[in-house]
């Protein structure tokens, strides 16, 4: 079957339902594709009092706002959409940064420091991001 034939076919297709139906079949189609898009849904994830919608790019803190620079955001993103799961700091760099951790230990942990001065309470004893003595840092759930 060439596109001329399924053209045609489609065309007949079209054709069968006749005006009347085709345009009550508009209308159903129509009348999902507006209930869903006035449905909202969080774009984000949430853990204890840190909501972060990704959709608008913001983070906040017992509902107040947070500016977080890129990297602190790609970084808090990672590790609250898994949250448990443990990251090595050259894991954390080679997916945040998109490039190979060549000695980049020091700058995950400077920034994960920044992170918790951000979002804890208390950044000496963080509630939220946990290092994981030897192995890395993860997002506690709470």
């Amino acid at each position: 079957m060439d596109g001329c034939e399924i053209s045609r076919d489609a065309a007949y297709k079209v054709n069968a339902l006749g005006p009347r139906n085709l345009a009550l079949a508009c209308e159903k189609v129509n009348a999902r594709l507006i209930h869903v898009s006035t449905d909202y849904v969080f774009p984000g994830v949430a853990n204890g009092g840190i909501a972060l919608d990704d959709a608008a790019k913001s983070v906040t803190v017992d509902g107040e706002g947070v500016s977080l620079t890129p990297i602190e955001y790609n970084i808090l993103l990672l590790l609250m959409k898994n949250p448990g799961r443990v990251f090595s700091t050259s894991q954390i760099y080679e997916l945040v940064w998109n490039d190979p951790s060549l000695g980049s230990e020091n700058t995950v942990a400077v920034h994960i420091r920044h992170l918790r001065e951000k979002l804890e309470i208390d950044p000496a004893n963080p509630r939220y991001i946990k290092v994981v003595w030897g192995l890395g840092y993860k997002m506690e759930k709470v």
